[in-house]
């Protein structure tokens, strides 16, 4: 976000991201564990892997607008199993 000179609200970041990475953006996925990154990345029409925190605002948001969630007790493989 400092590079970029916009925080998460906006799209920047994770533009800025994906052109870096050169990858399709249907087999991009931003991974998350703020609301509000994760509502600007779904709005830019990224697949979205919501992460569990405790610490962080929103978890029920989180968990409805991911397109994958990985809870508190989640493992990788899950998260693997339902993304392949």
């Amino acid at each position: 976000c400092n590079d970029i000179g916009k925080g998460k609200e906006h799209p920047d970041v994770f533009t800025k991201a994906h052109e870096f990475l050169g990858t399709e953006k249907e087999s991009t996925w931003i991974f998350e564990d703020s609301v509000v990154a994760l509502e600007t990345a779904v709005k830019a029409g990224y697949k979205t892997v919501g992460i569990y925190d405790k610490f962080n605002f929103g978890l029920d948001r989180v968990k409805e607008i991911s397109t994958v969630y990985v809870g508190e007790n989640d493992s990788l493989k899950r998260l693997i199993n339902t993304v392949f």
